[in-house]
């Protein structure tokens, strides 16, 4: 069985290179979006998803890459 993929707040897509994962929608964005929308709460939002994927991650159903493409962590 293939495990699902999980993505944080500002994960890049991994097969459309233009969307990131935005989870106060649940949806893929294109960047413009988290320059718009949530821009107060973006690394709230980051930082909460990434407290909580230890609970995610042990449960053994999804995988996330060793070093995913994240807005929030990438180089300016």
């Amino acid at each position: 069985m293939q495990k699902e993929r999980y993505y944080i707040h500002g994960d890049l897509h991994e097969s459309d290179p233009d969307l990131y994962y935005c989870s106060a929608c649940d949806l893929f964005f294109d960047e413009v979006h988290f320059r718009e929308y949530h821009v107060e709460a973006n690394v709230d939002l980051f930082h909460s998803d990434v407290r909580y994927l230890g609970n995610i991650m042990s449960g053994g159903t999804h995988h996330r890459p060793d070093d995913p493409v994240n807005l929030f962590t990438r180089e300016s």
